[in-house]
């Protein structure tokens, strides 16, 4: 069975069902250091997909200090690959908006990601051991493509470690209409 039957059997056995309102979704979301994808999944009671709208080699120089930061990129010649993209349902309902950066070491390790496939999914398809490590998590912005009005939304930026010692940054922005906002911001940092 493939990972994607796989992911839909998942999806059918849970079924379509709106999130919850009392703030659960989005506290299991922003806490969880699994994959996100398909607990999204499990929220939407659909299968999503990648939309990946730029990626590309950057040098490390080109980011901002924060990510830098966090994925300990001190070499600003260093080459990484920068990744911008979107969860969507079958309708085309975006889900989530994404930003990823994997340094030298995930680059020379698992090369550009696949276009089609979501990393962590992509990971787990190749069987590579990894954890993931949050390092912020909070409100931001909601405004994707045609919004006129910015909205709060939930957002969640991790490290992915593989065990080939690459760092992999991921920051999430989750659809205000899927997962709503948390009410109070915790502590943590945005970097973006």
């Amino acid at each position: 069975m493939t990972e994607s039957q796989k992911m839909l059997e998942t999806t059918e056995m849970i079924g379509s069902r709106p999130p919850a309102t009392d703030g659960s979704v989005t506290r299991m979301l922003l806490a969880s250091d699994g994959s996100t994808t398909r607990l999204l999944q499990a929220i939407t009671g659909q299968p999503l997909a990648v939309q990946v709208d730029a990626q590309g080699e950057t040098r490390a120089a080109g980011l901002p200090p924060a990510i830098r930061a966090v994925l300990g990129l001190t070499d600003d010649g260093a080459i990484v690959v920068e990744r911008r993209s979107r969860l969507l349902t079958p309708e085309r309902r975006v889900v989530s908006i994404n930003h990823v950066v994997l340094d030298p070491a995930a680059v020379r390790t698992h090369g550009a990601p696949d276009l089609a496939v979501p990393i962590g999914i992509r990971l787990r398809g190749d069987r590579v051991p990894q954890f993931r490590e949050l390092v912020g998590s909070g409100t931001g912005t909601w405004l994707p493509d045609g919004a006129s009005t910015p909205a709060a939304c939930a957002f969640k930026a991790y490290l992915i470690h593989d065990s080939s010692g690459g760092l992999i940054y991921v920051h999430e922005s989750f659809n205000p209409g899927v997962v709503p906002p948390p009410r109070l911001v915790g502590p943590g940092s945005q970097p973006r």
